[in-house]
């Protein structure tokens, strides 16, 4: 069942409770007016024929006793022992009240009028206080049994109305209420992988529906990025893995033709092992650009010693020189700690340490830590040929670029970038005047988890 019929149905059955119960309500309302009505007309007339009774008169003729009453009512006069005494022609001879009832009429107060076996409210009352005398008054329930009847015949008639207009309302206002919905459907159903780009119409309603559009679209934007983030790592990863595959085949050629050369077999199987670290590090840095795309890359944040870190980190570096003309110099005081990625933060040094091992074949390369107010200054420095202008930009908005054979540059400093701004921080690259090239990054000492 739709919507729409099931809120239709809803409404439906909660009109027709409230016609019921408003009903049952209007019967009991009219019930105890009619009811209280007559038991009033009751008293009155019985009063009336009391006030003659207590006259001087010894007997009350039938004649004057029928002017006491209106056309409806019925009187007798009897005893307390069932004797009748006087009667109406409407009353009959036949008492209106059975005689045990008779006995507790025993002051001038009234008996609750009662309804009867005949369609009859009857009241009595004792005609003097020690009277042996007591006066029946009785009515028809006709009157009440007609307004009852004319009550559920408009129930009927007008409940039935109210029920139909309500479901059709109901169905109507529903129908009205899911269009949107429905537009929202097939706009999303016209969706596919090569329309991504377009996004469902937001109704100006600013109510759940037009929420529902606006989730729908963050979802659209989150899969078009994930989308282009596939595709950018597949054409990536198929362009920069290009030299180091062509160069692991090439020395394996040449391992294969050299082979009765011990030395020529060395030289050519260490290039192909150097070119195989080269994938494996194109592979993981192409695997965090993407994680970084796709909105998946976060940090694990620790407090840690920063002089222990830049140590390691360029312990390291030392090892994977292979020049001894570049020596390595630390300048960080000892103590010194911040709430970071400790494995991010390696990345970053190893990266900037990497890239002055790469392009500064002599001289000193200097990794300076230092704590300027609330923030960690990381700058290394070395005496090599400088760096290119945008060298932080290199396929960090997606471009693969065709710069792996030129220059060389890889992806380690636009790692760098990226995982400094996951940081919070900033990096800057310059060329001092005295030559080399001298990166420096800043990062919060406190990171906001």
């Amino acid at each position: 069942m739709s919507i729409k019929w099931r809120l239709a149905t809803i409404v439906g059955a909660i009109a027709t409770l409230l016609v019921v119960l408003g009903a049952l309500v209007a019967q009991w309302r009219i019930t105890t007016a009619i009811d209280q009505t007559a038991k009033d007309a009751l008293r009155n007339t019985a009063k009336r024929v009391a006030s003659d009774l207590s006259s001087p008169q010894s007997e009350l003729p039938v004649a004057r006793l029928a002017r006491q009453v209106a056309a409806s009512q019925e009187i007798q006069v009897t005893t307390r022992s069932g004797d009748l005494l006087y009667t109406t022609r409407a009353a009959g001879a036949r008492l209106l009240m059975p005689t045990t009832t008779l006995q507790d009429v025993r002051s001038t107060l009234f008996l609750p009028a009662q309804p009867t076996t005949h369609g009859r409210i009857v009241l009595a009352m004792r005609a003097a206080s020690h009277s042996n005398t007591v006066i029946l008054v009785a009515t028809s329930d006709d009157e009440l049994g007609h307004a009852l009847s004319e009550l559920w015949i408009v129930v009927a008639l007008a409940g039935t109305l109210a029920v139909v207009l309500s479901v059709g309302g109901a169905w109507l206002l529903a129908r009205a209420s899911l269009r949107p919905v429905a537009n929202i459907c097939a706009e999303a159903e016209s969706l596919s992988l090569g329309t991504l780009a377009k996004r469902l119409a937001v109704p100006r309603t600013h109510d759940e529906i037009a929420n529902l559009a606006e989730v729908i679209n963050r979802f659209v934007d989150r899969l078009e990025s994930m989308i282009e983030s596939q595709n950018w790592f597949l054409h990536a990863l198929s362009h920069e893995l290009r030299t180091p595959l062509a160069t692991v085949s090439a020395e394996l050629q040449l391992a294969e033709r050299r082979s009765s050369d011990p030395a020529a077999l060395s030289e050519a199987l260490g290039a192909a092992q150097l070119a195989a670290e080269q994938l494996a590090t194109l592979y993981t840095d192409l695997l965090l650009f993407a994680r970084y795309r796709a909105g998946s890359l976060t940090l694990e944040l620790h407090e840690v010693d920063l002089e222990d870190l830049a140590a390691s980190a360029l312990v390291a570096a030392k090892d994977r020189c292979q020049d001894d003309a570049l020596s390595f110099l630390l300048d960080c005081p000892a103590a010194l700690s911040a709430v970071v990625d400790p494995t991010r933060l390696r990345q970053i040094l190893d990266n900037l340490l990497e890239n002055s091992i790469r392009y500064a074949s002599v001289g000193i390369v200097t990794l300076s830590v230092r704590q300027e107010g609330d923030w960690i200054a990381i700058t290394v420095k070395d005496q090599g040929e400088g760096l290119p202008e945008n060298v932080f930009n290199r396929l960090a908005r997606g471009e693969s670029g065709e710069s792996t054979d030129a220059g060389g540059m890889g992806f380690g400093l636009a790692i760098v970038k990226l995982l400094v701004e996951l940081h919070h921080g900033v990096i800057e690259a310059t060329n001092p005047a005295e030559g080399g090239a001298c990166i420096g990054v800043r990062l919060p000492r406190v990171q906001e988890v």
